[in-house]
Parts: C-alpha cells; sequence; structure tokens
C-alpha cells in the first residue's frame, strides 16, 4: 500500500474528482508560464518607459526565473515532505499580490523585485504541478500522456503570454501586461483549495534545510554570473556572483554526499536516462528561449512590427509545443522514446538554422517556418525528456524529480537568453563600433562621444538616436544598426543550431528506445 494516506492519495479519487485535480495542476503550469513569458514583448517598451540599463533588462527579462531555478530544489523538498497541497496555495497566493504590485511599478529596480518575488512563489507552485501528476498515474503510459498535457499547457500559457501582452500595449500602460495572470490564479487559488487533496508520504525524508540554502547561493550565483558576466567582464560585482557560485556548489555537492537525508541524492545521476533527458531539456530550452528573447527585439525593432503583432508572431512557437508535447507520447509508443527524442532534436536544429539566414527583410513565411520547426523540435524532445526524469526517483521524492527538470529548464531558458543576447550585444557593438572607426575625424567630430556611446550599446539606443536627430543621417544610422543586431542574431542562429544537435548526440547515447520506470513500489 502507498505510503500516501489512501483517502488522501489523487489515484484513488473518483474519475470527476480526478479530471478537476488534473485541470487545476494544469491551470497552475499554465499560470506560471504566463508569468515566465508576459514581459517578454513588453521589454523594449518597459525599457524606454523606465529608462532601464542593459543589465536591469537583462534582469527584468531573468528575474522571475532566478527566483524560480535557484529555490525549486528546496520547495520541491518542501512538497513531498510537508504536503503538495499547502506548496500549490501558497505559491498562488504568493503570485497574485505579487503581480499587482509589479504592474504598479515605477522604476526598474522595484519591476526586478516583484518578478523576483513572483519566481519565489512559482518556485512553491510549478514543481508541485509536475509532481502531483506524476503521483497521480503509477500507470507509465497514463503518466506520459499526462505529462505531455501538462508540457502543452505550460506551452499554452507561453503561447497566450506575447500574444496578450501585444494587446495590451496597443491601448494600455505596459504594466497592465502583468495582470494577465491574475484572474488563472484566482480562479486556480479557488479550484486548488475545493479539488486538491493534501499529497504527502509519511517516508518523504526529513528537509535538507542546509543543502537547499547552498542550493539557493549556488544557483543563484550562477545565474546571476551568467547574466552579469559577458556583459560587465570581470568587475564588480561579477567576482562576487562568481564566489557565490563556486563556495555554494561545491559546499552544495559535499553535503549532498555526506548528509543522512541529502535534498538531491547526487547517485541518482548515475542512470543514464535521467541525466540524459536533464541536458536535452536544459539545452532545447536554452535555444529556445535566447532565439524567443532576441526575436522579440528583432520583430519590433529590425522589422517594424508593432508589439500586438510581434506577439502574434511568436504564436506559432509556442502552439506548436502545445501540439507537438502531448502528441509525442503517441510517436513513443510507436518509434521508441529515443528515436521520438532524436527526430525532436533534428527538427530544432533545422529550425535554429533558418535564423542564419534572416535578414532585415524577411518576410513573416520564413519566421513562421522556423518557430514551427523549433516548437515542434522542443515538444517532441520535452515530454520523453521529462518522462525519463520522473521515472527515477520513487513517488515520494516526486517533488524533487520535478525540481530537477524545473531546475534545468529554467537554468537553461536564464543561460540560453543570457549567452544569446550577449553574444548579440557585442556582435552589435563590434560592428558599429568597426563603422565608427572607419570614419574620417571630421565625420567623428559631428557625433558627440556619448552619442556614439549611446549607439553602440543597443538597437534601443540607436533608434532612439535616431528619433532625437531625423534626417538622411538617421536612416543611415537606423540601416547600419539593423544590420548590426541582425549580424548578432545569426550568430546566435548557429549556437542554437550546435546546442540542438549537441542534443541529437546525448539522445543516442542516454536516452532508451523503452523508458523503464526505477520508481519501484512504495513503502507499505
Amino acid at each position: 500500500m502507498s505510503a500516501a494516506v489512501a483517502a488522501e492519495h489523487p489515484a484513488a479519487l473518483s474519475g470527476h474528482k480526478q479530471r478537476l485535480l488534473l485541470l487545476t495542476l494544469l491551470l497552475g503550469a499554465m499560470v506560471t508560464m504566463l508569468n515566465t513569458a508576459v514581459a517578454g514583448v513588453a521589454i523594449p517598451t518597459i525599457a524606454a518607459d523606465l529608462k532601464a540599463s542593459g543589465i536591469q533588462i537583462h534582469l527584468i527579462g531573468d528575474g522571475f526565473a532566478i527566483a524560480l531555478t535557484s529555490l525549486v530544489l528546496l520547495t520541491g523538498a518542501i512538497g513531498d515532505r510537508y504536503g503538495r497541497r499547502r506548496n500549490l496555495l501558497a505559491g498562488l497566493a504568493l503570485m497574485i499580490p505579487a503581480a499587482i504590485m509589479a504592474s504598479f511599478s515605477t522604476s526598474a529596480n522595484e519591476l526586478i523585485v516583484w518578478l523576483m518575488a513572483s519566481g519565489t512563489a512559482a518556485a512553491f507552485l510549478f514543481p508541485t504541478t509536475l509532481s502531483a501528476i506524476s503521483e497521480m498515474y503509477p500507470d507509465a503510459h497514463a503518466r506520459s500522456r499526462a505529462v505531455g498535457l501538462w508540457a502543452g499547457c505550460a506551452a499554452a500559457g507561453a503561447a497566450l503570454a506575447p500574444v496578450l501582452s501585444g494587446l495590451i500595449l496597443e491601448h494600455f500602460h505596459w504594466g497592465y501586461v502583468f495582470l494577465v495572470s491574475v484572474p488563472v490564479a484566482a480562479i486556480t487559488l479557488i479550484m486548488g483549495f475545493f479539488v486538491m487533496p493534501e499529497m504527502k508520504h509519511a517516508g518523504a525524508p526529513p528537509v535538507d534545510w542546509i543543502g537547499g540554502l547552498f542550493s539557493i547561493i549556488g544557483i543563484g550565483g550562477l545565474l546571476l554570473l551568467v547574466i552579469f558576466g559577458p556583459v560587465e567582464g570581470w568587475h564588480q560585482p561579477v567576482p562576487l556572483f562568481a564566489a557565490a557560485a563556486v563556495f555554494g556548489l561545491s559546499a552544495f555537492v559535499i553535503r549532498q554526499l555526506k548528509a543522512t537525508h541529502p535534498l538531491l541524492d547526487l547517485r541518482v545521476f548515475k542512470h543514464k536516462p535521467l541525466t540524459g533527458g536533464s541536458l536535452i531539456i536544459m539545452i532545447l530550452f536554452a535555444a529556445m528561449a535566447g532565439i524567443m528573447y532576441l526575436n522579440a527585439q528583432f520583430t519590433q525593432m529590425v522589422l517594424g512590427f508593432s508589439t500586438l503583432n510581434a506577439g502574434l508572431a511568436i504564436l506559432p512557437l509556442s502552439v506548436s509545443v502545445f501540439i507537438g508535447a502531448p502528441l509525442s507520447a503517441i510517436i513513443v509508443r510507436k518509434i521508441g522514446a529515443r528515436n521520438t527524442v532524436m527526430l525532436g532534436t533534428i527538427l530544432a536544429a533545422c529550425g535554429s538554422a533558418i535564423v542564419f539566414f534572416w535578414t532585415d527583410h524577411s518576410p513573416y513565411p520564413v519566421l513562421f517556418v522556423t518557430f514551427v520547426l523549433l516548437g515542434l523540435g522542443i515538444g517532441f524532445g520535452m515530454t520523453p525528456s521529462t518522462s525519463a526524469i520522473l521515472d527515477t526517483l520513487p513517488p515520494k521524492q516526486a517533488g524533487i524529480a520535478s525540481a530537477v527538470n524545473d531546475v534545468t529548464r529554467d537554468f537553461g531558458q536564464s543561460m540560453g537568453i543570457a549567452i544569446m543576447g550577449s553574444i548579440a550585444s557585442v556582435t552589435y557593438a563590434k560592428v558599429l563600433s568597426s563603422g565608427y572607426e572607419s570614419l574620417t575625424p571630421e565625420q567623428q567630430a559631428q557625433v558627440p562621444k556619448d552619442i556614439a556611446v549611446q549607439i553602440q550599446s543597443s538597437l534601443a539606443g540607436a533608434l532612439a538616436v535616431a528619433q532625437a536627430y531625423p534626417g538622411p543621417n538617421a536612416d543611415q544610422l537606423l540601416v547600419a544598426a539593423r544590420e548590426a543586431f541582425v549580424a548578432g542574431l545569426s550568430k546566435a542562429g548557429v549556437l542554437s543550431t550546435i546546442m540542438a544537435l549537441v542534443c541529437l548526440v546525448i539522445a543516442f547515447l542516454m536516452i532508451p528506445h523503452t523508458l523503464t520506470s526505477n520508481r519501484g513500489d512504495e513503502e507499505s
């Protein structure tokens, strides 16, 4: 018999109650991804209104994910030990006021604080949705279908976010984009209160609070290092972040190897499917997030799309993930887990490769094909990889298994945004700096030093200068700046393609044809 109290076990619920519980968990995943993606299209508008620096722009894009990723191992263990219902309700209860406060922010730093508060709420909510689904379906095939639905609903949240954001930005202040998740969160909170049983296991190990603290320091320091390092160089506070990452991750590993009840038993990574699935999810989501982040700027500032059209432009990517994720469960039964993941990585590589050929005059069908291929690739690769992670650990540690999935995905997204954003920024600055240096001294004298720095800092800076000083020179500046941005975007596309091909090799070597569950029987 399960270590969970039978009356509280979700698998023992009636069909109607189980469907309501599944809907609640799917809405929880959707609202998390709404919050994750809602700021993407709005970043150029927010940056201009709040006069955000380059670092602040990165933190507005990444602050939510930094908090979520840093905390999720600890919050996953808390859910395993003290109950997933409490985690879900606590996460939703915190997420609603955090989103409201973010919408009323009057400075970039204030907005970053509330986005990180929202990410903290998501750290309680998001792993709970997947771990509860994992426990609801003891049968592997039923669990795989449910995981596909979970991934699809998360993708639906990511799909709705840019469209709703774009629609809001067309007519209202940018602050309202952070309110789109509030009604969904409120409905999910009410449903969760009434339909979700208290899911906890008597055999769940005690929470390793010290290990959790080390994981927060290490993962948070590493993410901040990835974000700040390429932009700031080896200047403060980058050495502090590097020290935090080295100390936190080293202390975490030592603690996990010595602790009687580790937060995450590192020996589970000897299982190739878990390690391979984690790597594939991390790398694929890094590739997707980096392309999505740069596309928001490309469609608005290079192609001249409105905020609404920019949101609609990226919709095929999320819709393709929404279709591909649950469809992959059917494909796995026909061609096997390994072949399904490999098919996904090939599609993702093809989509990423097309980015290399984007120009400042690319027609939308070129972007459409890119997004469909990339989205289907992510969808096909994500569900079998997630199942490989969940099936390795026993149900009493489903929260930790879900947290591992979340850490790898969210760290990959943050890494992709940081690295590809940095590649694009460095390439952009290098191209424009080279163009400035090729001018004659007389021509350089006509451009004040501070204006030159602003132009070379970002495409948004060049657009601001062109608007302030209209004329033939401004038109030439816009052409040069957009071409410089596209050059950086092309390099990011090459990197994204390489990352997808690396995932192809990992899938071939580490994902079996048939996933074998190591969950074992729960304690009586």
